[in-house]
């Protein structure tokens, strides 16, 4: 114990200088920070005594609106990302169809939820909403058939029009 205790007396006399600056510098830190306020204006102390203020504030009852605002503003940034597309919109079949037509056909290849129909000859093919099984809706909008020689799902071609 003692020798701890010697230890420790020699290392602040050692570094006594040092010890002081660091401690001059700590105290010089909380006297500023005691004068500002954390909106960063200066403190002053007033004989004055403090003022009632009366404020009305009367708010609409409908919030949708600012809702739907936040709502759409967190949907974009989850849809945005490529691992949650397919989570985000689980169970939403059109909801993914309308999602899987906006993918380039680079992302739609790897998703989850969406299949890259092709027919042969063709480099550019269409995403829909799908899965190993091929694509969800063998319609489209109007009724029509969607027509595809093979698709790819997750980077893996299906179908019996798939390129060697």
């Amino acid at each position: 114990m003692t020798f701890f205790i010697d230890e420790s007396i020699r290392f602040i006399t050692k570094n006594l200088d040092d010890i002081l600056l660091v401690a001059l510098g700590l105290l010089i830190f909380i006297a500023i920070k005691y004068q500002f306020n954390m909106n960063g204006k200066k403190t002053t102390k007033s004989n004055d005594p403090p003022k009632v203020v009366k404020e009305i504030v009367i708010e609409s009852m409908d919030i949708k609106d600012k809702l739907k605002d936040k709502f759409e503003k967190y949907e974009k940034i989850v849809e945005n990302s490529v691992s949650n597309f397919c989570k985000s919109t689980k169970g939403k079949s059109h909801r993914i169809e309308e999602k899987c037509k906006k993918q380039k056909d680079t992302t739609c290849k790897t998703l989850s939820c969406c299949v890259l129909a092709m027919k042969k000859g063709e480099k550019k093919g269409q995403c829909l909403a799908g899965t190993k099984l091929g694509p969800t809706y063998h319609t489209d909008e109007n009724g029509n058939d969607v027509n595809f020689d093979y698709y790819y799902y997750q980077n893996k071609c299906y179908g019996s029009g798939c390129p060697e």
